[in-house]
Order: C-alpha cells, then structure tokens, then sequence
C-alpha cells in the first residue's frame, strides 16, 4: 500500500524536528543528544492517552475487529 491511499483512509500524525543551533547539530553526537533530550521531554510530560481514544484509532484502523464492532453496537443502543 502506498501513502496516497493511506492519506485518503487515515489521518497521520508527523512530527518534525528544527534543529535551534544549524552548526552545533552537524555533528552527529549533538543531533542524537538533542533528539533524545525532546523526546524525553515530550514523553515525560504527556498525558496519557484514553482508552475511548485508542478504540477509535483501532476501529479506523480495523472496521471489523471486535473493538469497532462493539463500539458501533453501543452507539446505536
């Protein structure tokens, strides 16, 4: 499956990363420091996330399973 029929079934979440010092993170070492210190940021401080949230991303991601099919059922009652 290629991303253009992807784009038109989900929505994908992209994060991308602007490096604040251009010189400083030519070095390898630098660049791998400073995306672990983000991530360890991010993750610290992230809320986490709702199982009605992750139901929703399984059922889009397989109609069929046995989560979207239960989630459609409640719906409807």
């Amino acid at each position: 499956m290629n991303i253009d029929t992807l784009r038109n079934t989900l929505s994908l979440l992209v994060t991308g990363i602007i490096y604040p010092n251009e010189e400083e993170c030519k070095d390898e070492i630098e660049r791998r420091k400073f995306e672990n210190d983000l991530f360890v940021t991010i993750n610290k401080n992230a809320k986490p996330v709702d199982a009605d949230t992750i139901i929703q991303v399984q059922a889009i991601m397989n109609p069929t399973s046995g989560e979207a099919t239960s989630r459609k059922s409640h719906r409807t009652s």
